[in-house]
């Protein structure tokens, strides 16, 4: 989908600018519908690796993923797509640690 989110191929949309509700169901159809069947079974549940890099773009190479899988992971049965409201319960959970 490219690194901003525009794609450089007619058969790949665009993500970038669209709505939540189509991005979620994208993902629940790769999720549900066997389009991930070509991507490896740890990135399966939906951490494609977006977490690696930052609001601008640029990899986060110290990154420790493994706190993103601890949540990520068990839910690989269900819908790994998290809300708004349940990330920023995470961040607020998170900072009061």
């Amino acid at each position: 989908h490219g690194g901003a989110g525009i794609s450089d191929r007619g058969s790949v949309p665009n993500l970038a600018g669209q709505k939540a509700p189509y991005l979620e169901a994208q993902l629940q159809a790769f999720k549900t519908g066997g389009w991930a069947d070509a991507i490896p079974a740890l990135l399966r549940n939906g951490d494609w690796d977006y977490a690696q890099f930052d609001t601008r773009q640029q990899r986060r190479e110290t990154l420790n993923q493994a706190p993103c899988l601890a949540c990520h992971q068990p839910l690989a049965a269900k819908s790994h797509v998290f809300t708004l409201d349940e990330l920023t319960r995470h961040a607020q959970r998170q900072a009061t640690r």
